[in-house]
């Protein structure tokens, strides 16, 4: 069987790679702390595993809509709402099943083949094969350690070509949690509307942050129609 050439480009995921290994050596009796996996090291909220077994008592089992029954988009409009100041319509939110599959949906929706994605490096691992698999190009814009791992807007404007549309901005950023300042992202934000990309603003960590924190880059006043945030910050993590 031939598979297709776009599954040339994908790579064996290294975070599960490390993950396949750590557990190898803790069933060894080695004391290993692995950090591939982005999971909590608690188990399920009472109250979330007492809502979930609730709903299938009362018999809520069936399919629902597919960005999510009405009552959850509103909790998520008001989640924005409460935690950043950010007014946002509940027809504006979708439900899925996770970060991954939310960034996978834009950019199937968003891309055609060729589109250039800027991705600033170091990043999360699956953004270039997720990329590939919508037939992107992904183009990694290198922050070194002596800026503190955050890209410049002089850097992405380098890497920018006539096909560029998209950029990921991923504050606080995985795997090096490096958190881009007020000003920084205002600055990044303004270039990046000028010149008519769409951002993708990943801040699934944005609560994982040490005072000075900084709010959100999809609430620094861009035009939303051009701006979406995938987050599992809305909702609890464990939550069915």
């Amino acid at each position: 069987m031939q598979f297709s050439e776009r599954m040339a480009h994908i790579k064996p995921s290294a975070t599960l790679t490390i993950n396949a290994k750590a557990l190898e050596l803790k069933s060894q009796g080695v004391d290993v702390t692995s950090l591939a996996i982005g999971e909590p090291n608690f188990p399920t909220p009472a109250h979330v595993c007492d809502a979930a077994k609730q709903a299938i008592d009362e018999g809520f089992t069936r399919y629902t809509a597919v960005p999510g029954i009405p009552p959850l988009r509103e909790a998520i409009a008001g989640y924005f709402k409460r935690a950043y100041g950010v007014d946002v319509a509940p027809d504006c939110t979708i439900a899925s099943n996770g970060g991954k599959q939310s960034l996978y949906n834009l950019f199937a929706a968003l891309l055609n083949d060729g589109d250039e994605v800027l991705i600033p490096s170091p990043y999360w691992v699956s953004y270039p094969d997720m990329v590939y698999l919508n037939g992107g190009v992904p183009v990694a814009v290198k922050a070194p350690a002596s800026q503190g791992f955050k890209v410049t807007v002089e850097q992405l404007e380098a890497a920018l070509t006539p096909k560029a549309k998209i950029l990921v901005f991923n504050s606080p950023s995985n795997p090096t949690g490096a958190c881009y300042s007020v000003s920084e992202r205002d600055a990044i934000v303004k270039w990046a509307l000028d010149r008519g990309l769409f951002i993708i603003a990943d801040e699934i960590y944005d609560q994982l942050v040490s005072s000075p924190t900084s709010r959100r880059a999809s609430s620094s006043g861009g035009s939303s129609t051009r701006t979406a945030s995938p987050s599992s910050t809305a909702l609890p993590r464990a939550s069915p």
